[in-house]
């Protein structure tokens, strides 16, 4: 759990200020996996690539979709 929240913290540190732009439909593709209903349009680019980097981390499924529908609730 101490990962996904270093994970989110770099990636929100480092996107902060980014100009918002639509993510790719392949990384949205790959967040709903783990959030099949999920209105994905909420999300900033910041949110997107926070996930991803937890989807990436090694982290098991259940922490991941945790994680998803955490960042998932604070965006609407």
């Amino acid at each position: 759990m101490k990962r996904i929240i270093a994970a989110s913290t770099i990636a929100m540190a480092t996107l902060t200020g980014a100009a918002s732009a639509m993510a790719p439909e392949a990384d949205l593709t790959e967040i709903r996996k783990f959030a099949p209903q999920a209105d994905l349009t909420v999300l900033s680019d910041a949110e997107v690539l926070s996930i991803l980097n937890v989807i990436n981390s090694g982290d098991s499924t259940s922490d991941i979709r945790s994680y998803v529908n955490s960042v998932l609730q604070d965006a609407s």
